[in-house]
């Protein structure tokens, strides 16, 4: 394992491309862990808008025009939804949008199917961010979003997005398991810690 560790950083550090890439990607990274930290929806849609704008260019550097498309369709989206400007039609629209338009791009591009991930990922992500109101609903989308963008971003060397992601998604199952326990005992009158 750590041999493959250090394969990658070999990789990384060999290539100017990679490393630009990769080092934008950790502040796109910076930006994901300083929305955690915030509770505001508009303050969290607003970092997840700016970490989309950095994976933009991230995804131009590495070349990899599907992933562009979708990350700056999804900065949109992110900068709507943080203004409450996300209506139904806007998100069908988006929801469309990014699977047309990614999907043309990766296809004109000969990304294959692991372009396609990001695609996939944004339009679910997408109708979960306007639909979904439940928390650990959410919490389920953002898992299937980042294990989905894990496998992208790994399969196109952009490893500080997927390190990043990996995170992300150990640590939304958790806040999902916490919660459903959580959850099932208030339902039968216990709440962690006390009874009722």
């Amino acid at each position: 394992m750590i041999e493959i560790l250090i394969q990658y950083i070999q990789e990384i550090l060999s290539s100017p491309r990679l490393l630009l890439a990769n080092g934008i990607s950790a502040l796109a990274a910076a930006c994901m862990i300083v929305a955690c930290i915030f509770s505001k929806r508009k303050t969290v849609f607003l970092l997840q808008g700016v970490q989309c704008a950095l994976l933009c260019i991230t995804q131009l550097v590495l070349g990899m025009y599907g992933g562009l498309v979708t990350m700056l369709i999804g900065s949109v989206r992110n900068f709507l939804t943080a203004y409450d400007k996300m209506t139904a039609k806007r998100t069908l629209l988006f929801a469309f949008s990014i699977g047309a338009a990614g999907s043309a791009v990766n296809f004109l591009s000969d990304g294959g199917f692991i372009g396609l991930l990001p695609v996939v990922a944004t339009v679910i992500y997408t109708f979960g961010c306007h639909y979904i109101r439940h928390p650990n609903l959410m919490r389920l989308n953002i898992l299937l979003n980042t294990v989905l963008w894990v496998g992208y971003s790994l399969s196109v060397l952009d490893y500080i997005t997927a390190i990043t992601n990996g995170f992300t998604a150990i640590i939304d199952l958790l806040a999902f398991i916490i919660i459903f326990v959580q959850e099932s005992r208030g339902r039968r009158g216990i709440v962690i810690g006390r009874k009722q």
